[in-house]
């Protein structure tokens, strides 16, 4: 049995969760994020994943956060309705206690906060590394994907794993 603070939890009804992750690939100076969208019965209801340019994995976490937030805006979903969980405590610690961020990232964190004043309801939370394993390989997995001719198969096939294994935790109601 898998506690429920190391498994992902549905939101509540009527409300879209959003997970997001980072990561980071050194010797290109190249990150990748993955925001996975799923609706209270763990359902995917959309994701993304992309290349950003990064100088760290917390780049490329605070760029995960910043397009979830850009997506629901394009997608006129209503932000008091959707919670961003993140397993980057750094990230959320620094937007929920109004830190100032390191020098390197404040540009990145003006382009947040901007976004976030226009979404004064949005619930952001951490979570554990084990609780966010859908974005974790998502971006793992567009990090990995190398150039253009040797593109692995997306979504890979353990990130489907994820989706179903978490959607039958539900189910079966496993605490």
């Amino acid at each position: 049995m898998v506690s429920s603070e190391h498994r992902w939890q549905p939101p509540a009804e009527g409300y879209i969760k959003c997970n997001i992750d980072g990561a980071f690939r050194q010797e290109t100076e190249k990150g990748s994020i993955a925001c996975v969208f799923r609706d209270s019965r763990g359902i995917l209801t959309d994701m993304l994943t992309q290349s950003v340019p990064a100088q760290s994995t917390f780049q490329a976490e605070i760029y995960a956060l910043i397009f979830a937030i850009q997506r629901l805006l394009r997608k006129n979903l209503h932000p008091q309705h959707v919670v961003i969980e993140s397993d980057c405590s750094k990230l959320v610690e620094i937007i929920r206690l109004n830190q100032s961020p390191p020098w390197m990232e404040r540009p990145l964190f003006t382009t947040l906060s901007d976004l976030l004043q226009r979404c004064p309801n949005l619930s952001l939370q951490h979570v554990r590394r084990q609780a966010n394993g859908a974005a974790d390989r998502a971006a793992k997995a567009h990090k990995d994907q190398g150039p253009p001719t040797k593109r692995l198969l997306f979504p890979p096939s353990n990130f489907l794993n994820i989706i179903s294994s978490d959607a039958s935790a539900l189910l079966c109601n496993v605490t």
